[in-house]
Formats: C-alpha cells, sequence, structure tokens
C-alpha cells in the first residue's frame, strides 16, 4: 500500500457532498485520503454525471467505517477497490482528471466501483548506511581532533548525503549511500579549482576526511553558507536574484577540461533520458498528460544538439540548492553532480522559478539560443517528471516537480 495525498469529491444524486472527515480509503492498491464535506451545494468545477437514478444517500467504507449523508454510522462493509455513487474526481497536486466513466463501471448494490489508473510514487533512494551523530563524532575525534568538542546536530538528509551542522560556521557533509561517494571526492577536487572565478559563495571543502574502518568514504567539512533555501524562500527579489544567477552561469558555465567528471544521466544528449523518461511516465500513470508530455519531448529531441565542447555545469541546478538571503542569491550549494556536457541542463532552472525570471535571462550560449533553449526546456521536464516520481516523502519536493512540468508544458 502506498500513501498518496488524493483529494476525493463524491457528488451524490442531488449534487450534494455526503461524506465528512479526513478518512484512509483503499482504492487500486492505494491508501488515499478521503477529503470531503458534509452537507451543503457542491461547489465543485465540474458538473455532475447523469446517471440513472441513485440512492440519496451514498456510503463510502472509511478506515472500516461508512458514513451516510446525514452523519449517522452503519456497520462496516467492506470496499471493492473504491465504491462510490454519483460523480468522482481527483485532485492531486493541482491536477484534475474527469473520471467520468464513474457510471459506467460495475456497480455494488446502490453504489459504482472504479478502478483509478496504477500510480506508483517513489522516495528518494534508501540509504546504504545510517549516518547518525554518534559516526560523525567519532570521525572527528579520529580524523579532525581540534574540531571533536563541537556537537554534530543533524540538519538535512538528500538523495545522497547526510548534513550536520558543526558549531556556527561549519557543516559535515558525509554520503548516505555507495552511489555518491564519489560525487563528494568530486566535490573535494574541483570545488577548490571552480570557486575564485565563481560571483556567489559555493560550499567549498575546508576540511577532508579519508576513508577508514569507521566509514568507508571520503567525507567533507564545508563553511556554513547563511541564507535560506529558494524551495522555501519566503520573500524573493526576481529581478537582482535573475541577474545574479545569469552571472552565477555565465562564470560556471566554461570548457571543461578532458578530466571533469562524467555523468551518465546531466550533461547528456537529451536522448539519453528517454528511458528514465518513459519508466517516471508509467509510475506517475494519470497524474500527468502523457500525451502533452510525449509531444514536448519529441519536440525537444528534435532540436540541434549543443554544438560546442563540453562545459562546466552544476549538474543539480534547482531551488533547493539557491540559497537567498533579504530576497537575493547568496549562494549555490551541492555540487555533488558537478560534470561537463550540453549547458541546457542546468538552463532547466528557469522553469523552476518565476516566469518573470525566464522572460528577462539572457545568457543562451551559442549561435542558436532557439536550440538551447527548447533543450533546456525539455530537460527542465524530464527533471520535473523526475522529482514528482520519487516525492512520497518529501511534499516540497513533490510540489516543485508538478510546477516544473507545467511550466514547462504551458510554455507557447
Amino acid at each position: 500500500m502506498i500513501p498518496l495525498r488524493l483529494c476525493w469529491t463524491v457528488l451524490c444524486r442531488e449534487d450534494q457532498i455526503c461524506h465528512s472527515d479526513n478518512k484512509l480509503v483503499s482504492v487500486a492498491r492505494h491508501h488515499v485520503p478521503l477529503r470531503v464535506k458534509r452537507g451543503g451545494a457542491s461547489r465543485h468545477p465540474f458538473p455532475p454525471v447523469q446517471h440513472r437514478e441513485l440512492h440519496d444517500r451514498c456510503r463510502l467504507t472509511l478506515s472500516g467505517r461508512v458514513d451516510k449523508a446525514h452523519g449517522r454510522d452503519t456497520p462496516r462493509k467492506h470496499l471493492h477497490d473504491g465504491e462510490c455513487c454519483g460523480d468522482l474526481r481527483m485532485s492531486w497536486l493541482g491536477v484534475r482528471d474527469d473520471f467520468r466513466n464513474c457510471s459506467s463501471v460495475r456497480r455494488s448494490g446502490e453504489s459504482r466501483v472504479y478502478h483509478p489508473a496504477e500510480v506508483i510514487i517513489g522516495t528518494k533512494p534508501a540509504a546504504d548506511v545510517v549516518v547518525a551523530p554518534s559516526l560523525v563524532r567519532a570521525l572527528l575525534q579520529a580524523q579532525q581532533p581540534d574540531l571533536a568538542h563541537l556537537v554534530p546536530v543533524k540538519v538535512a538528509e538528500g538523495w545522497d548525503n547526510a548534513l550536520f551542522r558543526l558549531g556556527d560556521d561549519l557543516v559535515v557533509r558525509l554520503p548516505r549511500r555507495a552511489a555518491s561517494a564519489m560525487l563528494i571526492e568530486h566535490e573535494q577536487r574541483w570545488l577548490p579549482h571552480l570557486s575564485p572565478r565563481l560571483p556567489v559563495p559555493v560550499p567549498v571543502p575546508v576540511r577532508v576526511g579519508v576513508p577508514s574502518p569507521m566509514f568507508g568514504w571520503a567525507w567533507s567539512i564545508v563553511r556554513w553558507l547563511p541564507g535560506q533555501s529558494l524551495l522555501n524562500a519566503a520573500s524573493l527579489d526576481p529581478v537582482t536574484t535573475g541577474t545574479m544567477l545569469e552571472r552565477f552561469l555565465r562564470a560556471l558555465h566554461q570548457p571543461a577540461p578532458a578530466d571533469a567528471p562524467r555523468n551518465p544521466w546531466r550533461g547528456v544528449p537529451l536522448d539519453a533520458r528517454t528511458a528514465l523518461l518513459h519508466k517516471h511516465l508509467q509510475h506517475l500513470g494519470s497524474v500527468v498528460d502523457r500525451a502533452a508530455v510525449l509531444n514536448l519531448w519529441g519536440r525537444a529531441l528534435s532540436a540541434p544538439p549543443w554544438p560546442g565542447p563540453p562545459l562546466w555545469i552544476h549538474g543539480d541546478l534547482h531551488p533547493g540548492n539557491l540559497l537567498v538571503s533579504d530576497g537575493r542569491l547568496a549562494g549555490v550549494i551541492d555540487f555533488g553532480d558537478l560534470t561537463s556536457g550540453d549547458p541546457a541542463t542546468d538552463l532547466a532552472v528557469l522553469w523552476m522559478l518565476p516566469q518573470a525570471m525566464r522572460w528577462r535571462f539572457e545568457a543562451w550560449a551559442g549561435d542558436d539560443s532557439e536550440a538551447l533553449r527548447m533543450r533546456a526546456r525539455g530537460w527542465a521536464l524530464a527533471l520535473g517528471l523526475a522529482y514528482l516520481a520519487h516525492s512520497r516523502d518529501d511534499a516540497a519536493m513533490a510540489s516543485l516537480g508538478q510546477k516544473t512540468i507545467n511550466a514547462a508544458l504551458d510554455e507557447a
């Protein structure tokens, strides 16, 4: 059973919403929160489906309890994969689907049975090791004894790394899975080389931890950069932030040396992402407009490829890795996916930010800026699908994924 944040609205014969309380209802192998209100005329944006007369008191099994329109409980009754009467609608992350075939599905007494398309929303990758404060303390005592008196406090755990605040000025950054262990080493090698030319602060390692029997991968201590993730920022100056982001990208997107890190998922030609995009579409089911996604993807694939040399790219540039202070860009973090290739990968961030920032952006490099823009839009679509498909344990990333997909699809 997979918990999804879905809102089901049940409309009865007289266009009344007939159930209350936020309970769990088992629908097509999923446990889904049912959010409906009792009584009153429906304000649902779609008209009710016309069908032959139904009983004016609908019934649904809500966590083993059956509610009636007038609020009286009845004995428990089994719900067959989603029992409804009247019209059934879904609203999930701002996407609504019109399930008009509710009138044509199998009947159960005076109710109907509806089988929605299967949706499989995943989570971030599982950790290969548990990175606990006690482990961090032991590593500091063994390799950085002058910092061992500071108490590590866990502040975040992303897909690749766990972060521990160390005093007021430092952060310990440790990989949480084998697949991300090499990413720390990329940061250790290349950020000291790149940071002097970048116009905003980045987390350059100030101490380097080495693999040991206690912890088998390299780890870093970096400066704590002040600011708040743009993903959660309360205010933003889009003009100033857009200008600073453009300066950052111009400074970073320079030809990379032959021994720059390689990344099979970022900076590569778009067609290398096709199989993964189809996998994400399959998992998301009816949550996204499959036809519109595939149409835009085909257009992005038809854009001419990047004609220049491989450029340095951040590789994971999204609002969660942009820090803002007083509404302005204050830093860029998490360079684990640092690689070289097509700058369109990084420019996808423009579809994750306010539209005005994208309109004002002028750092479309190369001779064919329209091709670069189309590839960047394709990258935004692919990344938005990836965020959404792995967002079951991260509401902020789910929202970012849906907004990015919508922005990419809606642009004329």
